[in-house]
């Protein structure tokens, strides 16, 4: 018996349906290859936090941005930063996500009077000065190289950090988000216009 094979308009046909199968199925692994990332990127902090609380029981208060030339963590090779002989994976001071090379996690930079107020980060406090640990951040992913963020500081409401520094700064990783740790050692994933100004300072809510 002979066998028909195919015409070309029956491969052309194949070849269209193959592609458009194709075209449907990019988004959903790109998708599911940033959630990966974003995975990577919250056990990358969950590992910080880690190295954060290791300093705090030795030396009785959260690791300081700097002591004398040394900060608190450092992504260049050859120098040590004040976390890092607790960190054992030289992978875990950047995220996966970022935009550009030398992005890496900063620590709270938040300091000063604002809109009246005294607004104290956390880092470099001893842990009885931190009485919101669960509510109060310590390090989180943006886009840049400075290894201290108060983006979002200066400006806004009494309450909220400033809107101007939106998205581009904060929102810009993993799907209109960013991922946070705390001082209490958690991670959480979050939006810009979830962000209090109580939740970078170390002073009780005046409400």
């Amino acid at each position: 018996m002979k066998h028909r094979g195919f015409t070309l308009m029956e491969l052309l046909i194949v070849i269209a349906i193959i592609t458009l199968i194709a075209a449907m199925l990019m988004p959903v692994f790109a998708q599911a290859r940033e959630k990966a990332r974003q995975t990577v990127c919250a056990s990358n902090l969950k590992q910080i936090g880690m190295a954060i609380a290791m300093y705090l029981q030795d030396y009785g208060h959260y690791v300081p941005m700097r002591l004398g030339n040394r900060i608190w963590m450092e992504v260049q090779p050859g120098r040590e930063g004040l976390i890092d002989p607790y960190i054992r994976d030289d992978g875990v001071r950047r995220c996966p996500s970022r935009k550009i090379p030398e992005a890496r996690y900063p620590i709270n930079g938040w300091e000063g009077v604002f809109w009246g107020r005294t607004e104290t980060s956390p880092q470099g406090q001893p842990d009885a000065a931190v009485p919101r640990p669960a509510s109060t951040l310590i390090v989180w992913e943006h886009q840049i190289s400075a290894e201290m963020c108060n983006i979002g500081q200066e400006g806004g409401t009494p309450t909220t950090p400033d809107p101007r520094a939106g998205v581009e700064h904060w929102d810009s990783a993993h799907h209109g988000g960013f991922v946070t740790l705390w001082c209490d050692g958690h991670v959480k994933r979050m939006q810009y216009a979830q962000l209090r100004r109580t939740m970078f300072t170390i002073e009780e809510d005046p409400e």
